[in-house]
């Protein structure tokens, strides 16, 4: 498992980390990541 950072308010976001194995981004905005899904709370 690689550690990916993430501050996003993403349903994957634990503590500033992605807890996916392998996150895909695209090339044009640093923060944004296909895996992204929106956290409700």
């Amino acid at each position: 498992m690689s550690y990916i950072a993430c501050t996003a308010k993403c349903i994957y976001q634990v503590d500033g980390s992605c807890t996916l194995d392998i996150a895909a981004g695209v090339d044009d905005n640093d923060e944004f990541c296909v895996n992204f899904i929106p956290r409700n709370a």
